[in-house]
């Protein structure tokens, strides 16, 4: 009697499990015939990751040309060799091949504008190679940065006096460090530009350093 009343007991669980996943499944295939068709679609593509468009414009396609080189088309677009072999993955030595499709950063240089010290150089570099692989003449007017690509325009204003020059970086520098190993400086005049500027006196300025984001030849 007892294992009899046992079994018993064991089927009526039995049976209404199966009657619970009966219940559930008709619970589940009405809500999915009540569920709006765009809130599906929302569920579906929850986890898929879309690009912005304002990320998809944030590149340009440049097809390599004979002659061309990582240096030689950051320098036509405004952006670093460094910015362009990230865009591309790109090892360091990469040979490039005319017909190539390179993405190019389009990079905000505008918002990159900042309050810095500018020092001038002059007879000590003068008529020796600048990184542009011009020779320098310190009477020219341009400026030397650390960063900013070569050939950018840029706007300099000698925060003291309020004088203000319009100029191409057209060299690297500088590279004067305190005792912890900072730099000191951001920009370096030229004599010219700094006569401009009236920065031949004090050697050292506060400036405003505006990059215009367009090419201005040295």
């Amino acid at each position: 009697m007892e294992i009899l009343a046992r079994s018993m007991y064991l089927s009526r669980i039995e049976g209404s499990g199966r009657w619970m996943v009966f219940f559930s499944f008709i619970a589940l295939f009405v809500a999915s015939i009540l569920m709006p068709s765009n809130a599906i679609h929302s569920l579906t593509h929850s986890q898929v990751l879309v690009p912005k468009l304002k990320d998809r414009e944030s590149v340009e396609i440049y097809t390599v040309k004979k002659g061309d080189s990582i240096e030689k088309i950051a320098g036509k677009h405004l952006v670093l060799p460094w910015q362009l072999r990230k865009a591309n993955a790109f090892k360091k030595g990469v040979i490039l091949h005319p017909g190539d499709k390179l993405k190019i950063p389009i990079i905000n240089w505008r918002k990159k504008a900042y309050v810095g010290k500018a020092s001038w150089y002059g007879p000590g570099f003068h008529g020796k190679p600048r990184a542009d692989t011009k020779i320098y003449n310190q009477e020219d007017v341009l400026i030397a940065h650390r960063t900013f690509p070569l050939t950018m325009k840029t706007r300099i204003t000698n925060l003291d006096n309020g004088k203000s020059i319009i100029v191409a970086v057209c060299d690297r520098g500088p590279y004067a460090r305190d005792v912890k190993g900072r730099f000191t400086r951001e920009v370096d005049l030229s004599k010219g530009a700094a006569r401009l500027l009236g920065a031949i006196g004090p050697g050292v300025i506060r400036v405003f350093i505006e990059p215009l984001g367009v090419v201005y030849m040295c």
